[in-house]
């Protein structure tokens, strides 16, 4: 079995902005660059944080602009 590290800071920051701009609600959908605002990330960081985010399954993307936390994502932003 395969164990899978830690997801990068960056994107767990970014993931429990959206999860408190959200209410920890399901499929709701937020502008990235307002979440990494809110997550006080620079441009570049928005960007590192939302590409990890995607690759460890904690987020979705729509339009290249929106975002929502998946079931896993809401899961690790309460923790």
């Amino acid at each position: 079995m395969r164990v899978m590290p830690k997801p990068d800071p960056l994107a767990l920051r970014f993931c429990r902005a959206l999860s408190l701009d959200t209410d920890g609600r399901a499929m709701q959908w937020r502008s990235i660059m307002v979440v990494g605002a809110k997550a006080s990330l620079r441009d570049d960081q928005v960007e590192h944080a939302v590409t990890h985010a995607v690759a460890y399954g904690l987020v979705l993307v729509e339009g290249g602009h929106s975002v929502c936390l998946t079931d896993h994502g809401r899961d690790l932003a309460k923790g």
